[in-house]
């Protein structure tokens, strides 16, 4: 419940609280969570109070109900979590979103969708979710993320309250809490990943595999046993793989546009290379084949032919 965070997020809390126990819940809020890794078990605290019939600000014996199970669970169906689908969210993610909220709450309370995150919003997407703020419905909340409120629209901060997450701890964060951050919204999860015993190797691994393929081009082809399937040897780990390789060539196009690099920092070396390599065009054509190869691992597909197959294609992009 929202009470856990009273000392860790006081200012935050302190608003917060009070809206809910006087009736004043926003119908839109924007919490920058730029300093917060793993912010989702602060939102869905947030959320358990604002849907509690009671207002319960602390746990007590209510997280114990069936409605706090269900929101722990990821199993609440009036709370709608919206993902970009590839490098952005795109306006069909949207007007789906718009035509589930048309139906009654099943809990006969309030609906609120999450989304993660309002910078990565299509410009046709955002003008989608603009509509759906303009014109408030009393039962719905919405809740966006931000990791970079300056690329979030002027109109859409506007419309919501803002919010900024202090950061969990003064210390540094490390590339895997960055990285955990993105992969999962479970803090059991989250925690799982960022505690592994193998310390960065999945991370060095991504590193020495881009390094080679983008100094050796398709000769990558005879070392893919020992440079990717030593670290991501199943169908779970190829997927969480691919991801990573998408968030290195992301932070190569934040390096070209002169932004701040997101994840992969510590590598400036290996990211500067790549940079030197590849102009725009190319990046955004390689995240698109590696997005389109991480969905074929997701089902019953060869491993091996299918990383074959992306360095195949990869090595076609003009």
């Amino acid at each position: 419940m929202l009470g856990d965070y009273q000392k860790k997020q006081p200012i935050v809390y302190d608003i917060l609280s009070n809206e809910i126990i006087n009736d004043k819940v926003s119908h839109a809020y924007l919490f920058d969570v730029l300093s917060n890794y793993n912010s989702f078990p602060f939102i869905y605290s947030f959320i358990k109070s604002v849907l509690c019939p009671e207002k319960k600000l602390v746990n007590n014996s209510c997280s114990n109900c069936n409605l706090c199970k269900s929101i722990d669970d990821k199993s609440f169906p009036d709370i709608v979590l919206i993902e970009p689908d590839g490098m952005v969210i795109k306006k069909d993610q949207l007007l789906d979103l718009q035509k589930e909220f048309t139906t009654t709450s099943l809990y006969n309370n309030k609906k609120v969708y999450i989304i993660k995150y309002a910078e990565d919003l299509h410009p046709s997407a955002a003008n989608s979710i603009l509509k759906f703020l303009e014109e408030p419905e009393s039962n719905i909340i919405a809740i966006l993320l931000t990791k970079n409120i300056n690329n979030v629209i002027s109109t859409i901060i506007s419309r919501c309250q803002v919010l900024t997450l202090l950061p969990n701890s003064i210390e540094n964060i490390s590339i895997k809490e960055k990285i955990g951050q993105v992969l999962y919204t479970d803090d059991a999860e989250y925690q799982e990943f960022i505690n592994q015993d193998d310390s960065n190797c999945s991370i060095d691994g991504i590193i020495n595999f881009v390094n080679y393929y983008e100094n050796h081009g398709i000769d990558t082809f005879a070392h893919t046993s020992k440079l990717w399937f030593e670290i991501f040897n199943d169908k779970k780990s190829n997927v969480l793989g691919y991801t990573m390789l998408v968030l290195y060539y992301k932070d190569v196009i934040n390096y070209k546009l002169n932004r701040t690099l997101e994840f992969y920092d510590d590598y400036i070396d290996s990211i500067k290379n790549t940079a030197n390599k590849n102009s725009l065009d190319k990046l955004y054509s390689k995240i698109n084949l590696i997005i389109k190869a991480s969905d074929k691992n997701k089902v019953n597909i060869n491993l091996s032919l299918n990383l074959d197959n992306l360095l195949i294609e990869m090595e076609g992009v003009k």
